[in-house]
């Protein structure tokens, strides 16, 4: 049967991609034989589905090629429900003394994990990347930075390394923030003249960092440059790094050369929104763990007319089983029809945002107050951040020239030559080209 198993393996290299074949092919085992019937083993229950869609026609041919007759494929997992539960008992053991050390506080979101994750085309690269840094403590792809737009699973993947990590070696220190909160403890440390404590926190009382957005961290300078020398402390001390960004690197604004450098200098790996079979499987995966069979019709239905995001899925199949559960009315196409009559006109056409949004973004942005911005002041700091506004204001919403004006108190002429003077500047600046995009994204995002 060995013997089998190796020329079926040779004839299915011959076939695929190297890669594909050492991450699907090379982990399973021939381990029985029933006449036509082989039945081959599986490391776990996403790896057997991944398989049996993907490459069963595969594996097929390759026996015929190697045997030289049609055979029965069969898959199953390694382990046996007695298997399972000894593992299950393991995990909670290692939670449980995880928990009750005063090193936890990893900040993870426990439902984040890598089963609960369904890979397809459009991520696959980005899991396989994931799990073999979750995996491997020594690994070559450091640090791993995951870009994705909003609700396409950037934060899940990051999550489930940490969660990987924690159950299967809970000695490790692993702490997950966002970009915002590693601000806002950087903040508070030197508020309270305590750096000393958070440099000792991040760089030598943590193994693996795990940090979310460092788009936000877009004009911070202060805080760029101690992100820089704490990746350069975990990195020479070869701890697992991951990071999540909505931009690639040289498209975050205003962001030090140095930190660019460093959270490019591993693996970047780009997430793309699902294709159709991809957001099926999710509304089978997210429906079952609500304990809810959904029919077929009902799930091509909203997998044709959702096509943005998971979130925007999430939000969908709720609103659907909230909808049949407070009515008492089965799940049908009906139902899903109405349920995206319901949600399609929002989820398609988000909200533009008001004048007063805008304002008070670009102030978030420039760290400057509204009643400066809205002032007569002329100095640098403050009017072209107003431009700024006052061309963001023309873009993105449907005011008037004379109700932008009103706004910033201005007449109407001012505005005129706000937004001329901002034009040409994003023409041949392409740091303030820079800037633009990026706040018309997070303007956007908001939403």
């Amino acid at each position: 049967m060995e013997l089998i198993w190796k020329r079926v393996q040779q004839a299915a290299k011959e076939s695929m991609d190297p890669d594909c074949f050492q991450r699907w092919i090379a982990p399973l085992r021939l381990i029985e034989r029933r006449d036509r019937a082989m039945v081959l083993s599986c490391p776990n229950a996403f790896f057997r589905e991944w398989v049996e869609q993907h490459y069963r026609c595969k594996l097929a041919q390759a026996f015929r090629k190697a045997t030289g007759q049609d055979v029965d494929l069969e898959f199953r997992t390694e382990a046996t429900a007695e298997g399972r539960a000894e593992r299950n008992e393991v995990r909670q053991t290692r939670f449980a003394q995880v928990s009750s050390s005063p090193l936890w506080d990893s900040g993870l979101n426990g439902n984040y994990t890598f089963e609960r994750f369904v890979v397809g085309p459009s991520n696959e690269f980005a899991y396989s990347a994931s799990l073999e840094v979750a995996r491997s403590p020594k690994t070559r792809y450091n640090p791993l930075l995951l870009l994705a737009d909003v609700g396409l699973g950037k934060s899940h993947l990051s999550c489930a390394v940490g969660n990987h990590i924690m159950v299967n070696a809970p000695q490790q220190r692993v702490y997950y923030i966002t970009a915002e909160g590693f601000v806002n403890e950087m903040v508070q440390a030197l508020k309270g003249k305590k750096l000393d404590l958070f440099k000792e926190k991040f760089r030598r009382q943590c193994d693996v960092l795990l940090l979310d957005g460092v788009h936000f961290l877009s004009g911070k300078a202060g805080t760029q440059t101690e992100l820089a020398h704490t990746l350069d402390a975990l990195q020479n001390s070869n701890k697992r790094i991951v990071l999540t960004s909505s931009l690639l690197p040289q498209a975050i604004p205003e962001m030090e050369p140095s930190l660019r450098s460093r959270i490019s200098c591993g693996l970047v790996v780009d997430i793309k929104p699902p294709d159709l079979i991809t957001r099926c499987r999710i509304l089978h995966q997210k429906a079952r763990q609500e304990g809810v069979e959904l029919p077929e019709p009902v799930v091509e239905y909203l997998a044709h007319k959702v096509t943005e995001n998971v979130r925007q899925l999430e939000s969908v199949l709720i609103h659907l089983l909230a909808k049949a559960s407070l009515l008492h009315r089965p799940i049908d196409l009906e139902l899903a029809e109405e349920v995206i009559r319901d949600l399609f006109h929002e989820l398609s056409l988000p909200r533009k945002p008001t004048v007063q949004e805008i304002v008070e973004c670009v102030c978030r942005y420039f760290r400057i107050e509204k009643e400066s911005l809205v002032s007569r002041s002329r100095k640098k700091a403050v009017y072209y951040p107003r431009q700024v506004a006052m061309y963001l204001c023309r873009q993105h919403t449907d005011a008037t020239l004379t109700a932008i004006g009103k706004a910033f108190r201005r007449n109407h002429a001012s505005v005129i030559h706000s937004l001329a003077v901002m034009q040409r500047r994003c023409r041949v600046d392409s740091t303030a080209r820079n800037q633009v995009a990026f706040l018309s994204e997070q303007l956007l995002r908001s939403r």
